[in-house]
């Protein structure tokens, strides 16, 4: 995946309890855990998918295509959009 990704600007948000909220305008939210709520808190400014990876492989130890797997699902969703 090339190029920067960042949270789409129809989006809502909010952090909560183990979990982070996100609603689309005009769509069902949808509720982000685990390594889906790390990628979303990691781009709090568009990066690219390897960056986003650095960061939460830092925290999480988690495999680096995980993480870009992750991405790739939430921009399908349409909550994180190519930049």
């Amino acid at each position: 995946m090339a190029g920067r990704v960042c949270r789409g600007a129809d989006v809502l948000w909010r952090l909560g309890p183990g979990q982070v909220v996100v609603r689309r305008v005009g769509y069902p939210g949808l509720d982000l855990a685990g390594l889906a709520a790390m990628v979303w808190l990691a781009l709090d400014e568009p990066s690219t998918a390897s960056e986003i990876a650095d960061v939460v492989a830092a925290l999480e130890g988690t495999d680096v295509a995980a993480i870009v797997a992750a991405v790739e699902e939430l921009i399908a969703v349409g909550v994180v959009r190519h930049r």
